[in-house]
């Protein structure tokens, strides 16, 4: 019955249900969406090379690496948490 909870509290659903992980997933999302426009924009107005892609490739990489080593930072820290009010 055990291991039953603790993959049901660690599905899908529940993690999105998480507010600190939604907030993160929010303002990583928002900055990235924010850091292409921008760039976009400027390669746009300036006709610039694709260089400038190259670097929003690695600007978007980075950020991807960011997000996911705190998003499974926080869902570590929950699931220690909870693991120790169970002992």
């Amino acid at each position: 019955m055990m291991k039953f909870y603790i993959c049901f509290k660690y599905a899908l659903f529940s993690i999105f249900k998480s507010k600190s992980t939604l907030i993160v997933t929010i303002f990583f999302l928002s900055t990235i969406f924010l850091i292409n426009l921008i760039f976009g924009l400027y390669i746009k107005l300036t006709q610039a090379e694709s260089v400038d892609l190259f670097v929003l490739n690695y600007i978007n990489t980075v950020l991807i690496f960011i997000f996911l080593s705190v998003v499974s930072i926080l869902l570590s820290n929950e699931f220690f948490t909870i693991k120790r009010k169970m002992v």
